[in-house]
């Protein structure tokens, strides 16, 4: 269970986070910026829905097995959060303007959305080893460097060469 919950730590995390998130900017989008005119509400509500969105599909990946686009979709969750966390870092190190009294401020985000980041980008990192660790197995295989072969990897009857059964 332990390795499960690790393994889909980029989701429950991307859950724990961006739903709160988006409950207070669908509730509270007058706080979210400063002095905006009443047509950038529905801006920000439409931005509370995508979140809310990508919250749902966290929550599906986080229940399912994790697999080759389950890492692919955490990949994605990694690419967005880079973009809360480079405003948080414009905003402490280069003196922005704080406004919204919304869900900590800029040190709180840069320290949640790193975090994040870096889970999810862990989970594609872990993924593109796999598949390099697997090209370099296939390769020794066939040179005749190793005898034994890992699992996942299999005789050809018809040429005796080495290929990798993907589950995906």
């Amino acid at each position: 269970m332990a390795a499960t919950i690790l393994s889909t730590l980029p989701f429950w995390l991307h859950l724990l986070i961006e739903l709160p998130a988006s409950l207070n900017f669908f509730l509270n989008p007058a706080e979210q910026l400063s002095s905006a005119a009443p047509q950038a509400h529905a801006l920000v509500r439409q931005y509370a829905v995508l979140l809310f969105a990508s919250s749902l599909v966290a929550l599906i990946f986080a229940t399912r097995q994790v697999d080759r686009t389950s890492r692919n979709v955490a990949g994605a969750l990694a690419v967005y959060h880079l973009a809360p966390l480079v405003r948080a870092v414009s905003r402490v190190f280069g003196g922005g303007i704080g406004y919204g009294k919304g869900l900590g401020g800029p040190w709180i985000h840069l320290a949640v959305h790193g975090l994040c980041f870096d889970v999810s980008f862990e989970t594609v990192e872990e993924e593109l080893l796999s598949h390099e660790n697997k090209a370099k197995g296939k390769m020794l295989s066939r040179m005749g460097l190793i005898t034994k072969l890992p699992k996942g990897f299999a005789k050809s009857p018809s040429r005796g060469m080495t290929f990798f059964d993907s589950d995906d």
